[in-house]
């Protein structure tokens, strides 16, 4: 029995791994020479990540067929597996799991959709332009609640909406939690239906032992208009925020507006501007001072008989009606010639009010066999230091390196020297860097 039950498991993981299973690691041997740190030697490095999902049985059912207009729809899904996910040892742990999750349920009546699963989500439309690793505002300080109390969702021809409802009553005590929210269709109107707007609002109503009174917890609205023709595309959104906090109301508000404009194939300019308060990390609803940031920008590609020139740059003011404001003008070139073998590009950077200046510099070299590339990775001037009468050199960063994966089959080798920094820090030299000789063979 228990050998049966061992050939079981065994015969589910081997299934696991060769039809659902992902596998990705490296095996490393690299040779170090540390120059700041004084130390040279040999690293051995191994990663790796195994993830697999071996699922038993998954079944999914919907109901949606209907002769009148009055007519319900239902979808779901369930799902039993094992799995294992992110391992890194041989210790982790396989878990047997199922989830069951309904995707939709709705009535329809006409032209009308109720959704019965839950109250849904209120609008917003103004965030900042500035975006992180994955591509989500870095600002976003007024979005609507989402789901907050259970409920239903309803749309019509575009329109779009949901109610939720709680409450409670005991000990002349009555409590009540109400969330409701609503969005425009979008209006199109112009010639060729080149403008748009579009608008939502909700309302958080809920007595408690914070409120004074029977007043909104909280409120909200948000507008989004947008122009788009052949070259020229525009858009500006608001959103507005109400607190109300022993009996005075407290307002959060932002706003964005995005517009660019194609020259031609080659080339094109626009601007982008977000404002809100300007002190977002702070828990007090005091009054705060509007933060506001501008970005004008510009691209533009070359070709010379093969030589291709591709050029960008930016005026960029953050804050600027902070005291720490900022503003930043940058330039990108990238040169590529010999068909496409060697890249050249070059970055500028100025910041005004910290009188800074920054070059950047990079040559990459494709070849048949290998990748060579070297470069100024900052180059950086400071003006204006006390007891200084000329720029100082801040940071002067080198790097080089040459890679392979055609010398020796299934595996990668290099050499790079990194961290270089020649800027002096009193009579020596900043960094001195580190060389670093690898082959790697990954799977």
């Amino acid at each position: 029995m228990k050998k049966g039950i061992i050939v079981l498991l065994i015969s589910v993981l081997v299934a696991g791994f060769a039809f659902a299973g992902t596998l990705t690691g490296s095996a490393a041997i690299k040779f170090d020479v540390d120059l700041d740190a004084k130390t040279f030697g040999f690293v051995n490095a191994t990663e790796w990540k195994y993830s697999f999902t071996f699922e038993f049985d998954t079944t999914k059912v919907e109901v949606a067929d209907h002769s009148t207009e009055l007519w319900a729809e239902i979808a779901a899904q369930g799902t039993a597996y094992l799995k294992a996910n992110k391992v890194t040892a041989a210790s982790d742990a396989l878990h047997g799991k199922y989830e069951v999750k309904i995707t939709k349920a709705n009535i329809h009546v006409g032209e009308w959709t109720f959704g019965i699963l839950n109250a849904g989500t209120a609008v917003n439309y103004a965030a900042s332009y500035y975006k992180d690793d994955n591509g989500d505002p870095i600002n976003d300080s007024v979005y609507g609640p989402s789901k907050v109390v259970p409920g239903f969702t309803v749309s019509y021809k575009g329109w779009n909406g949901g109610f939720g409802l709680k409450g409670s009553w005991g000990d002349e005590k009555f409590n009540i939690n109400v969330f409701a929210h609503g969005e425009t269709k979008e209006f199109k109107f112009g010639a060729n239906e080149e403008f748009a707007v579009q608008a939502g609002g909700y309302v958080h109503y809920y007595t408690g032992p914070t409120l004074i009174g029977g007043y909104p917890k909280n409120a909200g609205g948000a507008v989004k208009f947008a122009y788009k023709a052949e070259k020229l595309s525009a858009d500006a959104a608001a959103d507005l925020q109400i607190y109300r906090e022993e009996s005075v109301n407290y307002f959060i508000y932002e706003a964005a507006a995005n517009a660019s404009y194609t020259i031609n194939d080659n080339g094109s300019v626009g601007a982008n501007l977000y404002a809100t308060e300007g002190d977002l990390v702070s828990s007090s609803y005091e009054a705060k001072q509007l933060k506001l940031d501008a970005k004008v920008w510009a691209k533009y590609n070359f070709d010379f008989d093969g030589v291709k020139l591709a050029t960008e740059g930016y005026v960029d003011a953050r804050d600027i009606l902070i005291e720490d404001r900022e503003v930043e003008i940058t330039a990108k070139e990238t040169l590529t010639i010999l068909d496409g073998k060697l890249a050249l590009e070059f970055g500028e950077s100025y910041f005004i009010f910290a009188k800074t200046l920054t070059l950047k510099a990079k040559a990459t070299y494709t070849a048949d066999k290998f990748v060579a590339w070297g470069g100024v990775d900052a180059f950086t001037l400071r003006f204006g230091l006390i007891g200084a009468g000329d720029p100082a050199v801040t940071a002067l960063q080198l790097s080089c390196g040459i890679k392979s994966t055609k010398i020796i089959e299934n595996a990668e080798i290099g050499l790079t020297y990194k961290g270089l920094d020649l800027a002096k820090n009193g009579d020596t030299i900043t960094k001195k860097g580190v060389i670093e000789a690898y082959a790697k063979i990954a799977f």
